[in-house]
């Protein structure tokens, strides 16, 4: 038998997890289809080259961070 403390918080935790799911699930496929869009009609090399103009080193400190 479970405590019924435990239970509530069972009970609480999988709240939360279907409500990150239905909240993440659709931003997760949207992030998708615009991924899917900028590779259908941009040519890797014009991705590339867009990449490589804004090299500063910014986007390592910000990975660290």
């Amino acid at each position: 038998m479970i405590p019924p403390g435990t239970e509530a918080a069972l009970l609480d935790s999988w709240d939360y997890f279907l409500h990150l799911a239905m909240v993440l699930t659709p931003l997760f496929i949207g992030a998708s289809f615009l991924v899917g869009l900028a590779q259908e009609y941009l040519p890797p090399e014009r991705v590339e080259e867009m990449l490589r103009a804004r090299d500063n080193g910014s986007g390592n400190v910000l990975a660290a961070g």
